[in-house]
């Protein structure tokens, strides 16, 4: 049986104009900003446009953000429809929970997602498109 198709996103976040973060001298290039943590539902999670595909983020009932590849591996669905529960990101498909800090699924052998840097600055959501620079 093939993967299931999902139907586009109902509302991607796109990239505040594909503003860089710049925080002076410990800013690293590569950090976009995509909104902010009310952009994304309490419990659940928001798909974002990137150059480098579609990417979730999640947020936790205690305001925790993450950020994984949007795409389950096992049916090809997005995530980002899912539920949050604790800290995991529940499979709207078929209920296959991964983990939200590194992307395993909590059922043995049932693959991963990739996690991707995320971090919150004064309320707005941030994530890492390039490889840091060392």
């Amino acid at each position: 049986m093939g993967a299931v198709s999902s139907p586009p996103h109902p509302d991607p976040l796109r990239p505040n104009g594909a503003e860089r973060e710049k925080l002076g001298r410990d800013s690293l290039d590569g950090w976009v900003a995509y909104g902010t943590v009310d952009d994304i539902p309490k419990g659940g999670g928001r798909a974002i446009r990137t150059i480098v595909g579609e990417i979730g983020l999640f947020r936790t009932e205690d305001d925790r953000v993450f950020a994984l590849d949007n795409i389950c591996p096992h049916k090809g669905v997005r995530l980002s429809l899912g539920a949050v529960e604790g800290d995991c990101i529940v499979c709207p498909a078929h209920g296959l929970r991964f983990s939200l800090a590194d992307g395993r699924a909590t059922e043995f052998g049932a693959g991963m997602t990739l996690p991707v840097p995320v971090r919150v600055i004064e309320g707005r959501v941030l994530v890492r498109l390039s490889p840091p620079p060392w």
